[in-house]
Parts: C-alpha cells; structure tokens; sequence
C-alpha cells in the first residue's frame, strides 16, 4: 500500500471533501488523515448506533479531525494558496456564521466581508478553469513529459540563503492529529 502522503495527494477530489477512499482490492475505507480504516460489509457499533463502513469512516473524520474542511483550512499556505485572512474568513463561513458576526470578530467591516467571499468565488472559478486546463494537458502528456511529483523530503534552494533547505512537508499538518 502507498504511504498516506502519497495517497492524500493522489486522492480525488471527492475524496479529499470526504476525508477517505475506498480501495477496491483490500475492501478497506481508509481516512487521508491518520489511516485509520474500516472494513465494507462490516457494521459498527458506536454509541449504540449501528453504521456500514463508509458512515463509520465519515463520522470518524468528523469526531478525530473535526472535518475535512478545518483540517485542509490548518494545512500549510503553500498548499492552500490562502492568505490568514482568508483562511479566518472560510472558518467563519463554515461556521454559518453571517456577515455581521464575522465583521465583528474580523474586525472589519460588512462590506469587507461581502467583497472577501466575492473574491474567494472567483479563486474557486479560477482554480476549477486551471484544474480542468492541467487535467487536459496530463492526459495528453507521454509518461516522460508529465508533470514530475518530487518526494516530499526533495530539497530545494532557498533563494534568499542560497542553500539547500528542506521542504515544508504536509506531515506536519498531519502531526496535531
């Protein structure tokens, strides 16, 4: 089996909203987070509840990691692309919370919420036009040509020191679960 970096990024995007996979050859559901699985055709007993396999994975992404969204909202900026600002907002409109109880705690106004959530929808415009674009261009490439996926401890250069340093790795969001 891949390693659960591996599988977090190579998960689609279902899977990653889910926060789990299905893998047909061992008839496990498993959780991107912590790898915690549950075998199908198994029913589970929590809090005398009884749940199939795929329930009892969702409500274990739930409980253990409060969600996919809180979870891919704690990730590194260089993954998200999110600034704290927006990341802050997201929360809050995950929260249900409206418009006036985040300008308040945000500190700013109304219509800086308003034009906030205005330029996260065209981010997400944006980013469905890019993936569909690169997807396009993957499916066409020879192996040799495809966009190379460097392991997670490459190293790179730092510009500013001009030496090798590590990559910030996905692991670390990973470690406060």
């Amino acid at each position: 089996m891949k390693n659960l970096f591996e599988l977090f990024w190579n998960a689609t995007f279902e899977d990653l909203k889910k926060g789990y996979f299905f893998d047909p050859e061992t008839g496990h559901y498993s959780c991107l987070i912590c790898g915690k699985s549950f075998q199908e055709g198994y029913i589970y007993s929590v809090d005398d509840v009884q749940m199939d396999a795929p329930t009892r994975m969702a409500r274990h992404v739930q409980k253990a990691h409060n969600g996919m969204v809180d979870f891919l909202l704690s990730m590194d900026k260089k993954y998200t692309g999110l600034s704290d600002i927006q990341v802050n907002l997201l929360k809050d409109f995950n929260s249900g919370k409206d418009d006036t109880q985040i300008s308040k705690t945000l500190k700013i106004s109304k219509s800086n919420v308003r034009n906030h959530r205005f330029r996260l929808k065209e981010k997400a415009k944006q980013a469905k036009i890019f993936l569909s674009i690169f997807e396009m261009i993957e499916s066409k490439a020879e192996s040799g040509q495809k966009m190379i996926a460097f392991h997670y401890r490459a190293k790179q250069v730092d510009e500013k020191r001009s030496s090798f340093v590590r990559t910030p790795l996905l692991i670390r969001s990973f470690q406060r679960y």
